[in-house]
């Protein structure tokens, strides 16, 4: 689901919260960069199995690719996923945090204090998205009931509910 409200800029922030979902099974995270008929980015975290988050391509109908993964702390019922991304084409970096208190980010490395992000994800992408200006949420896992909530995000240097 992508917010209908744009954003300014495509360097970008959002945090989601996860309520409920079976423990082995939650897929969750945000949408960057999203604009209608054009790729997008989709960072989630993925609770079944090792507790990986991914940052891949995806457009309106099909899955584009896994741009870079990498094993993180597991994130549990209670527990915010945060994120930001930055930069365009083979500058593009996103950075994940776990549990900021503070709505949104001091800058793109520092959510609550100075280079608090829990993993930085660099791999330069294939085809790069650099104009959506749109966020959402993305949450799935077949047979899985997953809840999230308090969802916040804007660009980075200004707030957006």
């Amino acid at each position: 689901m992508a917010y209908d409200s744009p954003v300014n800029t495509v360097d970008q922030f959002a945090r989601i919260k996860l309520v409920s979902g079976p423990t082995d099974s939650e897929v969750f995270g945000v949408i960057f960069r999203y604009s209608a008929g054009s790729q997008y980015y989709a960072v989630y975290h993925d609770r079944q199995g090792s507790g990986t988050t991914y940052w891949e391509r995806w457009n309106d109908t099909s899955y584009l690719g896994i741009i870079q993964s990498v094993t993180s702390p597991d994130f549990a019922v209670g527990d915010v996923f945060a994120a930001t991304i930055t930069g365009t084409g083979i500058d593009t970096v996103v950075r994940i945090f776990k549990n900021p208190t503070a709505l949104n980010p001091i800058n793109a490395t520092s959510w609550d204090s100075a280079d608090d992000y829990l993993a930085q994800l660099t791999n330069n992408p294939s085809v790069a998205s650099d104009t959506g200006k749109r966020i959402g949420i993305t949450n799935w896992r077949l047979g899985a009931d997953n809840t999230v909530d308090d969802f916040y995000c804007g660009d980075i240097g200004y707030e957006f509910i």
